[in-house]
């Protein structure tokens, strides 16, 4: 007869699905919020979308790189928000990935809670 692990006594701490610091559950960061922010302070974009030392970096050496050659941040804008949206696209595709698995019959992408394939029909 086995016997149940209490996991408080084991000193195991269950996992809560509630738990928000899990990247499945991160809220999507918005594309135009952190556009906007890059235009108001270069650097404020990184660091919204997570990448706090370049982001800070940037916020620190901008200014100067702005004061000394002023005609450079339009193209700083531009390299900048390019970035921002590659990192945006690659967002969406770890989310992507977090949230499907593959069906072991037919490969296609299945929602994680799935039963049964949409695509072949087969149990999961």
């Amino acid at each position: 007869m086995a016997s149940e692990i209490d996991p408080e006594t084991a000193g195991i701490s269950p996992q809560k699905p509630d738990d928000l610091s899990h990247p499945e559950h991160a809220a999507p960061k918005s594309l135009a919020l952190a556009i906007g922010l890059t235009v108001l302070w270069p650097g404020a974009g990184y660091v919204y979308f997570g990448r706090k030392v370049i982001g800070i970096l940037t916020m620190i050496i901008m200014p100067f790189v702005i004061f000394l050659m002023p005609q450079v941040i339009v193209l700083c804008w531009a390299v900048m928000i390019i970035d921002l949206v590659i990192l945006n696209s690659k967002a969406k595709r770890e989310v992507e990935a977090l949230a499907t698995k593959p069906c072991p019959h037919c490969a296609e992408k299945v929602q994680m809670a799935a039963k049964v394939c949409r695509y072949c029909g087969r149990d999961i």
